[in-house]
């Protein structure tokens, strides 16, 4: 069997406040994994606590 390398990203209590802000968000940290970790594809993301202020 090959070297097989998982990508795993754990992110909790993101309280996005508007979808402008969750985009905002997505695009740093999207630009973060590929530039400064290397990461092209991300095995397994889980998202815990509030991801909103508002219901």
């Amino acid at each position: 069997m090959g070297n097989m390398q998982m990508n795993i990203l754990h992110l909790s209590d993101l309280h996005f406040g508007s979808e402008a802000d969750a985009r905002l968000w997505f695009s740093q940290l999207a630009d973060d994994l590929k530039t400064d970790l290397h990461c092209r594809v991300l095995s397994l993301l889980i998202i815990s606590g509030d991801i909103a202020n508002f219901s």
